[in-house]
């Protein structure tokens, strides 16, 4: 007989995803050497790999293209209920999210690029709040 699984069960995890790419990598690496390269194959995939990979899922959880087990789920599709009015500014956000930019990044562009600091941009930062949705690598 089959079991029920609850809909949390059906949420995908960034974890898990992060686990089959590093075993990728960890294949891909020991070919290129003609032998199993182990456990050091994995951590490089997290050194090298993992901000990147990471940043991309909660990008995808901020614009609601997909639901990760990890992130705080009142924050699935934030960007596109958000309630600031400026889209451009939510763009250039967006982007810089996507690039990788943390907040003191995001401000000192947005600074050098308007001599104020649009009170928008300060409501979208604290609405997305990146510290709190901080995940660490599946492996170290």
């Amino acid at each position: 007989m089959t079991e029920l699984r609850y809909e949390e069960d059906c949420v995908p995890s960034v974890h898990h995803e992060a686990i089959r790419e590093a075993e990728k990598h960890k294949w891909i690496e020991s070919q290129k050497h003609g032998r199993d390269v182990g456990e050091a194959a994995l951590r490089e995939w997290c050194d090298q790999y993992w901000p990147t990979f990471c940043r991309h899922r909660y990008m995808q959880h901020l614009t609601g293209q997909t639901c990760w087990k990890e992130f705080s789920r009142s924050k699935f599709g934030l960007l596109n209920e958000s309630p600031i009015d400026d889209r451009e500014i939510l763009e250039r956000v967006k982007r810089y999210l996507i690039g990788g930019g943390e907040n003191l990044c995001i401000i000192n562009n947005e600074l050098s690029t308007t001599p104020t600091f649009p009170n928008t941009l300060y409501q979208l930062l604290n609405m997305i709040n990146l510290n709190d949705d901080r995940i660490d690598p599946p492996f170290r």
